[in-house]
């Protein structure tokens, strides 16, 4: 999504707002379908029209650019992080919960 986001000259938040919109804008789909090259009319044939068919051959094909080992050692102790506080908030959780049942006695 970062690369798709970026080639649309965007952040991943804006674009992540603009697929959750219930209604996104027939342009915002044809940029994205540009980026990603694909036609988006054999999806939403009642809402897209026209000649879409140079966008496919006019758009720059997204470039997967490998991580570092840097990048990928970060998103690593992201990962151990976070599912680290997911236990320290189950832990926490229980405790909660049985000190609510002690305390109903």
């Amino acid at each position: 999504m970062g690369m798709i986001a970026k080639a649309l000259d965007t952040d991943r938040s804006t674009l992540y707002r603009w697929l959750d919109q219930q209604n996104m804008d027939v342009n915002k789909v044809e940029q994205i379908g540009k980026v990603i090259k694909w036609d988006f009319r054999q999806d939403f044939p009642e809402i897209m029209s026209g000649d879409l068919e140079h966008l496919a051959s006019e758009a720059e094909p997204v470039k997967y650019k490998p991580a570092s080992p840097q990048v990928r050692m970060a998103e690593q102790l992201v990962r151990e992080a976070h599912d680290e506080y997911l236990q320290r908030l189950a832990d926490l959780n229980r405790a909660v919960v049985m000190d609510s049942l002690t305390t109903r006695k």
